[in-house]
């Protein structure tokens, strides 16, 4: 008996010793909880960054928060970001772009339809809510500036992240993705239009996984396992649609989501993936070049440098 007591208290100084092992790593969303993030949340709930020794913590968008400037200023943080990290890395922003989980982007403009946004030319004297980093993606940014329209002339509000206040008039027009706000307004009965960049030739990545060069130089197998961790929870999210919402809607439901929702969501995100084209996450870098002539022709900025790196 004594042995057996020896044996269990040597057993769980070896589980605590291995607990304590665990590299902490941060990881900033720059959205709110949704199924946007599945593939982070299954990750760590089905033990995938554990097997690798990875101890996540989660943190939702905030106004508050630069996510590219914390990713920059300290190790094991690691950031979720739009297309405006590519001409932030183009810059020579000290970061390294992982991944990206939507290869098509998700990111629209949406306004009601009695508010008679038909083009992007609409826009000027609109009230426009929208985050920052959402302003600076390159497919919104692109698609207003290519109609003659100076983003500084908009009339941007910061986003509340509630569609009510673009129901009840508080905002004109709002930044959202296709896979969200679209089906609460079809279940309310209220007409819509949606201003796609895709419809105007502008599709960019968005979902975008990445750390800073410091992380990848000084951490170089924790930045490689993290980044595979996550591509396996993303494949295991979008091939367990319905599983990954019901986990969702009861430990990361912090928008009060109806499962309905989160799996509706789930099913435009998967779609967008291309995951059946064996393209999830993948970070082309022709598309990166071609992304660049773009921003270049439409004057947005001329102070490109190459991006090599890829992990």
């Amino acid at each position: 008996m004594f042995i057996k007591k020896l044996l269990l208290i040597f057993l769980l100084l070896i589980v605590s010793l291995n607990a304590s092992e665990k590299e902490k790593v941060t990881l900033y969303l720059d959205w709110l909880n949704q199924f946007q993030f599945a593939g982070y949340y299954m990750a760590k709930e089905k033990g995938y960054y554990d097997e690798l020794g990875v101890e996540l913590e989660i943190i939702e968008y905030s106004n508050n928060h630069n996510i590219t400037s914390k990713v920059i200023e300290k190790s094991s943080i690691y950031g979720i970001g739009k297309s405006s990290l590519i001409v932030d890395r183009f810059e020579g922003k000290d970061i390294v772009l992982l991944s990206s989980f939507f290869q098509n982007s998700p990111l629209v403009l949406i306004s009601l339809e009695k508010s008679n946004i038909k083009s992007p030319k609409n826009l000027v004297d609109k009230k426009i809510m929208i985050t920052k980093d959402a302003r600076d993606a390159l497919a919104i940014k692109a698609m207003i500036v290519s109609q003659g329209i100076k983003m500084d002339k908009l009339n941007i509000q910061n986003h509340s992240f509630d569609i009510n206040d673009l129901i009840n008039g508080k905002t004109d027009v709002m930044a959202c993705y296709l896979s969200n706000e679209p089906l609460i307004l079809k279940e309310k009965k209220i007409k819509y239009t949606i201003l796609n960049p895709y419809d105007y030739g502008f599709d960019f990545y968005e979902g975008i996984l990445f750390t800073s060069q410091k992380e990848l130089k000084e951490n170089p197998n924790r930045v490689k396992n993290f980044n595979q961790a996550s591509i396996k929870g993303w494949e295991y999210a979008f091939n367990n649609i319905e599983e990954t919402a019901k986990i969702i809607h009861e430990k990361y439901n912090t928008q009060n989501k109806s499962l309905k929702a989160l799996i509706y969501e789930g099913t435009v995100l998967k779609e967008l993936s291309k995951i059946n084209e064996n393209l999830l996450g993948d970070i082309n870098y022709q598309t990166i070049e071609e992304i660049k002539k773009f921003y270049t022709l439409l004057g947005l900025n001329t102070k490109f440098i190459h991006l090599k790196h890829k992990i």
